[in-house]
């Protein structure tokens, strides 16, 4: 036997340099999936966070515009020093997440957390932001002069540049985010083309080295010993069946992930490990949890028999994220409720279907009144708790099919849907304003509320979702004037 193996030494000593390379070059691959797939958790991060201001810019367009109308109807009052430093904060941040898209550095997220931030290179976005920035700097330019000189004509200045520029500004901003989201989708599917490609180039570099490693071991043990060594330090989770799909040998990788010892995994089968659930292909551990995967086959010849080799991937933690990341992107932060975009999405899609059954709809839109006193008197905490309360009772008073959502600030709008009467948005209408007639409990202060509301019905009053959005508004306001 020891002659033997000093002949196999002997006959194989020109290979190592072929096998060597293989080895190297696999392990680059294997390192390069990795940094491919943090480069691609970076990029979904920064894009949902790109998205995320940018839709964030219409609300503070929006508080800027309110909050100056709210001061020139005070009679050109001299506004308080928490209002003008709330309209400073809001400009403020305008200003620094625009300069963010134009140069980068950092900007503060949903949370009033900064994080790193890349300036924008698609020229689209950037004339964009560049139009937006053109129009926002005469509003920038007067909120500056009402802080620094409070008086009846900087107030109605800065009005009136808001009310000129506020439309605009919005529009720019909604173009922005839809680029933004084009962008994210585009460098997601570039990159899963690259990560594509240099898994498959590992995975073919592997089923090089495997091969190599089988006809080696054919005439050493010792040869494949190696090759399960190198199987074991692999990053990824390896397994190799046979045609009757029992599992005929596993890394260390393979055995950490699905929690079986070495002598327990080659006694069961790959269906034991792997399954299909609700079309999602899922990994079973020994104590019965399971885990969403990803896998990669490659049939390959061994001594005229058919084997596998099954790469698993566990992507649980990675869809997680995205699914968290896609929440925020829709969903409010501070109440929960979808946001102001992802609202009008689902109403553009829900007239169209709308459209089709011959059924209503109605949109109402929603403003809370004194909500700016609550804010001045028991502070932004209190008024944060006064918006998630409001908002738990809205959907507490409409069906589970209704959408609720936060449009800006201390206002809300509600579409409800699969309607066949005028009558039964009447009744809606006024459960939404029951919600008002009795007290909020905040920092164990009894506060009363009261709101402005309008309703807006289609077809009978609008076609589109701008116009019924519009005409909700229309009528909220003429509420809060009769009011």
């Amino acid at each position: 036997m020891a002659t033997m193996d000093r002949q196999l030494i002997k006959r194989n000593a020109g290979k190592p340099t072929a096998l060597l390379f293989a080895i190297t070059l696999f392990i680059f691959l294997d390192c390069s999936i990795l940094a491919i797939n943090v480069w691609l958790t970076q990029h979904v991060e920064q894009n949902a966070l790109a998205i995320n201001v940018a839709g964030r810019q219409r609300m503070l367009s929006q508080q800027m515009a309110k909050t100056l109308l709210e001061i020139k109807a005070n009679q050109y009052e001299t506004p308080s020093l928490e209002t003008r430093q709330e309209l400073y904060n809001a400009r403020h941040l305008f200003s620094t997440t625009l300069d963010g898209f134009l140069n980068g550095g950092y900007v503060i997220d949903g949370s009033g957390i900064v994080k790193p931030f890349s300036r924008t290179l698609d020229p689209e976005a950037s004339e964009v932001i560049q139009k937006a920035m053109s129009l926002f700097l005469p509003l920038s330019s007067s909120i500056n002069q009402l802080q620094a000189a409070p008086s009846p004509s900087t107030i109605g200045e800065a009005a009136r540049v808001a009310v000129e520029v506020n439309g605009p500004l919005l529009a720019a901003m909604n173009q922005l985010t839809s680029r933004m989201e084009i962008l994210s989708q585009q460098k997601t599917q570039l990159i899963r083309r690259v990560q594509g490609a240099a898994f498959a180039l590992a995975l073919i570099n592997f089923f090089v080295i495997v091969r190599m490693f089988f006809q080696r071991a054919k005439q050493s043990s010792r040869q494949l010993s190696s090759f399960l060594a190198l199987l074991d330090n692999a990053s990824s989770a390896m397994i190799v069946i046979d045609s009757r799909k029992r599992v005929v040998m596993a890394n260390r990788m393979s055995q950490e992930l699905f929690g079986y010892p070495a002598h327990l995994f080659m006694s069961i089968g790959v269906e034991n490990l792997i399954r299909k659930t609700n079309g999602e292909t899922m990994g079973s551990r020994r104590n019965g949890d399971t885990f969403r995967i990803d896998l990669t086959t490659r049939p390959f010849k061994f001594e005229d028999e058919s084997l596998t080799i099954i790469t698993v991937t566990d992507i649980s933690k990675h869809a997680e994220e995205q699914q968290r990341l896609a929440h925020l992107a829709n969903h409010d932060p501070l109440t929960g409720l979808v946001n102001r975009r992802a609202f009008f999405d689902r109403l553009e899609l829900e007239v169209l279907r709308t459209r089709r059954t011959g059924q209503l709809l109605g949109v109402f839109f929603l403003d809370l009144n004194k909500f700016k006193s609550v804010n001045d008197t028991l502070g932004h905490t209190s008024g944060d708790e006064l918006l998630k309360t409001v908002a738990d009772r809205l959907l507490h008073v409409v069906r589970e099919v209704d959408t609720v959502a936060r449009f800006a600030g201390d206002e809300f709008v509600v579409m409800v849907t699969d309607v066949n009467h005028q009558h039964e948005l009447l009744k809606i209408r006024d459960k939404i304003r029951s919600i008002f007639s009795y007290s909020f409990k905040i920092k164990g202060v009894e506060e009363r509320i009261g709101c402005s509301l309008g309703m807006a019905i289609y077809p009978v009053e609008g076609l589109s979702a701008t116009e019924l959005i519009e005409i909700a508004d229309q009528k909220m306001y003429q509420d809060k004037q009769a009011s």
